[in-house]
């Protein structure tokens, strides 16, 4: 199973000109909707897409919400500062900047539902999932504290209007296909 979630933009586009099969973007977003570099771009989204593979809409704060990524970006920066100045060391900047993130106010529950309604639109109901990132973050939007919430992502989508049938896929239809295409 090929991942470009943590991979450049670049990369991205090599793998999508050499893959045959499907391939996914496990855990990332809109960059439209919130420019953080791991996010893919609409022609990105469209791509994933035509090669029958699948976005999962990560949950980490920075990458749903242009604001919580400017705040996060500040006090990294912050703290970079302070250890190239010799005022602390890497070990405590990171601990500081996980205290500002745990501090900050959490995005709503509906910055998620933006990002999948957006690649819907973008790419199609097929090429959307859940990706979470619940294992690699130090906040989550309001409203989501673990996987035990998912529940109310569901109900949400239903609410913006999708129909069983496509919540179903965007839950977990959508990666089950592609692991079936994928391992066969």
């Amino acid at each position: 199973m090929v991942d470009v979630s943590h991979a450049s933009d670049e990369a991205f586009w090599d793998v999508w000109a050499v893959s045959s099969k499907p391939f996914v973007a496990s855990h990332s977003d809109c960059r439209s909707l919130c420019p953080h570099p791991r996010n893919l771009t609409d022609d990105m989204i469209r791509a994933l897409a035509e090669r029958g593979g699948v976005l999962g809409i990560n949950l980490y704060p920075a990458f749903l919400s242009p604001e919580f990524a400017a705040r996060e970006i500040r006090a990294n920066e912050e703290a970079f500062r302070r250890v190239g100045a010799g005022e602390t060391t890497f070990e405590e900047a990171g601990r500081a900047v996980t205290a500002v993130v745990a501090s900050l106010p959490r995005p709503p529950l509906s910055v998620i539902v933006d990002h999948v309604l957006h690649a819907v639109n973008v790419g199609g109901e097929d090429c959307v999932g859940l990706g979470g990132d619940l294992d690699g973050v130090d906040s989550l939007p309001a409203g989501i504290d673990g996987v035990a919430d998912y529940p109310r992502i569901g109900e949400l989508l239903h609410a913006s209007g999708l129909v069983p049938a496509q919540v179903d896929k965007i839950c977990y239809q959508n990666f089950a296909r592609v692991f079936r295409e994928v391992m066969a």
